[in-house]
């Protein structure tokens, strides 16, 4: 690997990406194989990936081959400018098609195209606290992005409160407890479960030990759950990092009462054959 380049594995979502930063031009990059792989994408979607960066006009400009460690060794691979990846990623359609054949994918796709790019460069970042004038002096773009954030919520569904929460963790977290009056006061939240969380409540395993969270989601599906019951949201809730569709508290019972009715059999059989194991 190039001397000047600092590589890092960036934990997300329960996988792994693989980042370089560029010490000298202040640039990170990541690596495409693993987003393609977190995100779920089969391999012949994740050439077709490969290529579309290669060959877009915009996006070819932040492509990079670097060096980085492999299970095959260190290889030069795909990269591409971590200010280019929300572009790449919001070029992914999620088509009504994937979402009713790969509903965990389409889950996984929307969260990257929201916070992959601030993940991988919070990770080469070391944050130091504003001085207070440097902390008003902020206050315009600060606002800016959050008017941004909220236009983002709103169009994808993001209950009102959540939002409103995560506008207070905004400024408290960029302000501090400055006493000004500030949009978003903290706001108290109905708890949600996500479905590995729901997976755990249940003793839902598969034979590996990990939380089913696939068996959950194809149960779910089966499930006349109310619409209020369920939350999309783009930002960590309840101190948990997989944070797409979340969910209630009856839903869980709803779940526990459908595989209590099913006599806690497996496999679940379904969409598809889940083996389980009940714990």
């Amino acid at each position: 690997m190039e001397n000047h380049l600092s590589v890092k594995t960036v934990p997300f979502m329960g996988d792994e990406l693989m980042a370089a930063k560029d010490e000298k031009s202040g640039k990170i990059y990541a690596g495409v194989k693993w987003i393609c792989d977190g995100i779920g994408l089969t391999t012949g979607q994740m050439q077709n990936e490969r290529n579309r960066i290669h060959k877009d006009i915009v996006l070819t400009k932040g492509e990079r081959n670097i060096v980085l460690p492999t299970k095959g060794g260190n290889q030069s691979v795909q990269c591409i400018d971590n200010e280019f990846v929300p572009l790449w990623l919001a070029k992914i359609s999620i088509t009504p098609a994937m979402k009713k054949e790969h509903p965990e994918v389409a889950d996984k796709l929307v969260q990257y195209q929201l916070k992959a790019q601030k993940v991988l460069a919070d990770a080469f970042l070391r944050h130091k606290a504003p001085s207070a004038k440097s902390k008003y002096r902020a206050l315009p773009p600060v606002n800016h992005s959050v008017e941004i954030l909220q236009k983002v919520w709103a169009a994808a569904g993001v209950d009102k409160k959540r939002s409103a929460a995560a506008v207070s963790g905004i400024y408290k977290q960029v302000y501090g407890d400055l006493g000004i009056d500030i949009p978003g006061a903290p706001v108290e939240c109905d708890k949600t479960y996500d479905k590995e969380q729901i997976a755990k409540a249940l003793g839902v395993y598969s034979k590996s030990g990990k939380p089913h969270s696939q068996a959950i989601a194809a149960i779910i599906r089966t499930l006349n759950i109310p619409a209020n019951l369920i939350e999309h949201s783009p930002f960590a809730a309840n101190g948990h990092p997989d944070d797409y569709d979340r969910y209630k508290a009856p839903v869980l019972d709803m779940v526990r009462d459908w595989i209590t009715t099913q006599g806690r059999k497996s496999p679940i059989v379904l969409d598809k054959s889940y083996n389980v194991v009940f714990q």
